[in-house]
């Protein structure tokens, strides 16, 4: 047993052990400085200490034993928080839930048991009351930690408990938790709720109430899938396009007709163009075009990749579109439409179209998928006049090109090759990289040689 307790805590050096005299002197500093020694009978000493002074300025130091490695400490740190909660102000009782919810993940050892113990005792010391409160009107893992204890121990009735929180909608994580709640009340109250979780700000409870009403029936169902299908989040819309599609609903025709003739806010045509997308045919492409030329990129971006989704075959056309918009946040969707829908125009172009527009960056992004491509850009960026900023960025972009250059199993075009060993090209690269670059030994003349670049 000895030896396995030297293994545990470490030999007892005489300095630790004349130490617990002088630990009843030791300052809160000191102590807190202590509490993370590297012996266990040290750690230990203190946490009895702290249990004695049940000063609020070692919570911390408490709180960080808890899961501590020896066995001793732990239950040490366990005593010296349950004698310190009396003192400690509700607040601050409330800020250690958190970290003991943390401990029910901890492999060391199952602290379920002392978790239950700690929280009858914080319910007893802070009152039913706070916990609903902090449960109702909280934010964060406090809020979620208060919902947790007034739930599991019925502190509020389920119903009034999932109401309230509902009603608060103060944090996303304990309003999905008290829908959760409802799963087992009656009917009459399950509509309440259902009523007051389709008026939440969080998508994920807007779906769950919505699919409880479409399911309970009733003669509003119906209207208010309809209603639902401008909703922001795209689950509530999908929830409500599957029960309206199960009753003959002509779904895509809805949004095909306010697309057409209503007035809209931007973010209703946004989602009426994503949602024709989704369940839309190739006839609704021409409605949905007029908005590509919207002077909003939200609603671009939003057409453009509706029109993508219900016409496949025509990518290469719209991948031309998007390069020649004048907003790059439109312009971005060129990767986009070549990485995830396959769209094709010849790289040279794609990237001398970006160029046009002076959107470098997305030029540069479009030259990578080509080595020798990437290098002319770089040399006809650096060959034009840019300021300090744009130099350091086409400086790192050559740095990156040459440790990609070991990779390189192509050939340059002609075209390429005409850059490459025009005249600019060394002058072009030994600014940019600062030393003379095809000396004898020099990276880039080993690299052009190798693959038949001569001047």
């Amino acid at each position: 047993m000895s030896k396995l307790l030297r293994f545990l805590f470490g030999s007892r050096p005489p300095t630790v052990a004349g130490m617990r005299n002088e630990l009843k002197t030791a300052s809160i500093p000191q102590l807190v400085d202590l509490s993370r020694d590297y012996h266990g009978f040290m750690r230990e000493d203190v946490l009895v200490r702290a249990a004695e002074l049940r000063s609020p300025a070692l919570l911390e130091a408490i709180l960080e034993r808890l899961n501590d490695w020896v066995p001793q400490v732990r239950q040490a740190a366990r005593t010296a928080l349950l004698a310190l909660v009396p003192v400690l102000p509700p607040a601050a009782i409330l800020k250690t839930l958190p970290v003991i919810d943390r401990l029910r993940l901890a492999k060391r050892e199952n602290h379920v048991a002392w978790i239950e113990q700690y929280y009858a005792i914080v319910v007893d010391v802070v009152g039913a009351d706070a916990l609903v409160a902090e449960a109702v009107t909280g934010t964060g893992e406090v809020a979620r930690s208060c919902f947790n204890i007034v739930s599991t121990n019925s502190l509020l009735d389920a119903s009034q408990l999932a109401q309230r929180v509902l009603e608060n909608g103060a944090d996303f994580v304990t309003s999905l938790a008290a829908w959760r709640l409802v799963a087992g009340l009656k009917v009459n109250e399950l509509r309440t709720l259902a009523n007051i979780g389709l008026a939440s700000s969080f998508g994920a409870v807007r779906t769950a109430a919505l699919r409880e009403s479409l399911n309970s029936g009733g003669e509003q169902a119906d209207a208010l899938a309809e209603q639902a299908l401008l909703d922001p989040q795209s689950s509530v819309r999908e929830v409500a396009m599957w029960h309206l599609k199960e009753r003959g609903y002509p779904v895509a025709q809805f949004y095909a007709d306010r697309l057409a003739h209503d007035v809209l806010t931007m973010r209703k045509t946004r989602i009426c163009l994503a949602s024709l997308a989704a369940c839309g045919t190739r006839d609704h492409v021409a409605i949905i075009k007029r908005f590509t030329v919207m002077p909003h990129a939200r609603t671009q971006v939003a057409a453009v990749m509706s029109w993508a989704r219900l016409a496949p075959d025509a990518r290469d056309d719209i991948l031309r579109f998007v390069l020649a918009s004048q907003f790059a946040r439109v312009r971005q969707l060129a990767l986009v439409l070549i990485e995830d829908f396959g769209a094709y125009i010849p790289l040279d172009e794609a990237v001398a179209l970006a160029e046009e527009k002076s959107d470098h960056t997305l030029a540069l992004s479009l030259a990578r998928r080509e080595p020798w491509t990437w290098l002319t850009t770089i040399l006809n960026m650096a060959n034009s006049q840019i300021d300090s900023l744009h130099k350091a960025h086409l400086i790192r972009e050559l740095q990156k090109w040459l440790a990609a250059s070991t990779n390189i199993y192509t050939k340059p075009t002609a075209a390429q090759v005409r850059v490459l060993i025009s005249p600019d090209a060394p002058r072009v690269l030994n600014d940019l990289v600062g030393r003379d670059v095809f000396c004898a030994n020099g990276a880039f003349r080993q690299i052009f040689e190798l693959h038949g670049l001569r001047w």
